[in-house]
């Protein structure tokens, strides 16, 4: 049984890492063949750090939340079958942007180095963090769901003890830090045009947790801020 256990854990992860790598390379035929030209340095930098983002995710994920996250569930919100989709849209809107951009129209001034390198770092930092939610949260999902099957609970800690919803919040942050390493302002428009659907979807999502999971009213009473402290 052990061993059944264990092979189909290994099953999951090989899978995923097919899909991650798979991603990454349509990520880069997009934004490629948009510039026109392969000798585009920031690109591969944006690949590397997420491809090594992506691998951190699956390595972080038990068999229960990469079983949650593969899985088809019906009982999804009907709203956010559509909302699950501004994330990946935002980022192909920002890579096809950026990269007529930067090969093709170059309408974008020339950034300093200190800017890009300062973009990467941030970036990096966020999707360390995005990384310690998905470890924190076993309840995190791809849909916007109550998980009863999984005994769906409030996860008050980690990054979760400071805002309600800190992947969200580092999204939104990814909208603006992506275009700056790229180094086109242009692609700051479909990264902004994600951070509201963002914005929508968080704020559908934590109505939805406050009205149907036990014990989510009173943590939202304790952690005030949904997305950005101070503010929301």
């Amino acid at each position: 049984m052990a061993e059944d256990k264990r092979n189909r854990i290994i099953g999951h992860v090989i899978l995923r890492f097919v899909q991650v790598f798979g991603f990454i390379v349509v990520l880069a035929l997009i934004y490629f063949l948009s510039a026109g030209s392969l000798k585009l340095i920031w690109g591969w930098v944006f690949l590397a750090i997420y491809f090594t983002f992506t691998v951190g995710m699956v390595l972080a994920a038990g068999e229960g939340l990469m079983a949650e996250r593969s899985t088809i569930h019906k009982d999804a919100k009907p709203w956010d079958r559509y909302l699950s989709l501004v994330p990946a849209l935002s980022i192909l809107g920002m890579l096809v942007v950026g990269g007529l951009d930067a090969g093709r129209g170059h309408w974008s001034p020339e950034f300093p180095l200190w800017l890009h390198l300062l973009a990467a770092i941030l970036l990096i930092g966020s999707l360390l963090i995005s990384t310690w939610a998905v470890k924190t949260n076993r309840f995190y999902s791809a849909v916007v769901r109550i998980q009863t099957d999984r005994g769906h609970q409030v996860v008050d800690s980690g990054p979760y003890a400071y805002i309600r919803h800190p992947t969200y919040a580092l999204t939104l942050l990814f909208g603006i830090l992506l275009p700056l390493l790229l180094g086109s302002l242009w692609a700051l428009i479909p990264g902004l045009i994600g951070s509201v659907g963002i914005t929508v979807r968080a704020a559908l999502e934590d109505k939805t947790l406050q009205a149907e999971l036990p014990g989510y009213d009173e943590y939202s009473q304790r952690v005030k801020y949904r997305l950005i402290p101070g503010i929301w």
